[in-house]
């Protein structure tokens, strides 16, 4: 994956994980320049890797359209 790509999924998961909501969840979007399958695929892997690395109690889940967009959803585990 190019630098620029792996900088705007950083700063993705980055505002996803600081705007947890009351509700314990968070949501954000963006789109790739020039998305293909893989490249559409291997930002998803990407991101939910990062973001189990980084944020361990938030699980996270990503979705992505043809058209490149790709959406990150953190939710917090509840506690047990």
């Amino acid at each position: 994956m190019d630098k620029e790509t792996l900088i705007l999924l950083d700063e993705m998961l980055e505002r996803a994980a600081t705007s947890i909501t009351a509700g314990r969840i968070a949501k954000e979007s963006i789109r790739l320049k020039n998305p293909t399958r893989e490249r559409i695929q291997l930002a998803g892997e990407t991101l939910v890797e990062r973001a189990a690395d980084l944020y361990p109690e938030l699980d996270a889940y990503v979705s992505s359209s043809t058209e490149g967009t790709i959406t990150l959803v953190l939710r917090a585990r509840n506690r047990q």
